[in-house]
């Protein structure tokens, strides 16, 4: 699997990121921050010019970065637009404003319930199928698609405990 994985989370992207103080401050975040609306989210951050093109920089570096399969640098997300001791301070020294700049992922998170409803249910339904016909003979392409998503639901299990919410 790609540096850039299918998994959307906080913590998720937090692994994509070089260095530790991004990892630290998004675990500060809390949790009813991540779960507000976007215009609520930006009426109690209150960003200024300068927040919004460091949201600009960082959604920038993340495509970059996808599309190079490497980590975010944070340097190319602040380095053109304030110092270091203003991002430290100001944005990964400040929750709400940190869960602002997330929060174009939060908002793709929740507009993806519908669609996590129905991959489960069409995983549900593959793995319900039996791996052989009446006669016994197995049928491996069932067999390989119930082993990959025994792989994926493994993944998931382990993204979820790393959040501490464990596999519902």
């Amino acid at each position: 699997m790609n540096r850039f994985d299918s998994a959307l989370s906080i913590e998720s992207l937090a692994l994509q990121i070089k260095g530790a103080a991004f990892k630290s401050a998004a675990r500060k975040i809390p949790r009813e921050f991540l779960k507000q609306e976007l215009k609520d989210l930006e009426l109690m951050a209150s960003p200024t010019d300068l927040d919004r093109l460091i949201k600009e920089s960082f959604w920038d570096e993340y495509q970059r970065s996808k599309g190079i399969d490497k980590k975010m640098e944070l340097k190319n997300v602040y380095q053109d637009n304030c110092s270091y001791t203003h991002w430290y301070s100001n944005i990964l020294g400040n929750p709400l404003k940190l869960a602002w700049i997330l929060s174009p992922l939060n908002e793709l998170m929740s507009s993806l319930g519908p669609l996590k409803f129905q991959i489960l249910n069409g995983a549900k339904k593959i793995l319900d199928l039996p791996i052989s016909d009446k006669s016994g003979t197995l049928d491996y392409k069932i067999i390989e698609a119930k082993i990959n998503i025994f792989k994926c639901l493994l993944e998931i299990d382990e993204s979820c405990r790393y959040k501490g919410e464990g596999l519902r």
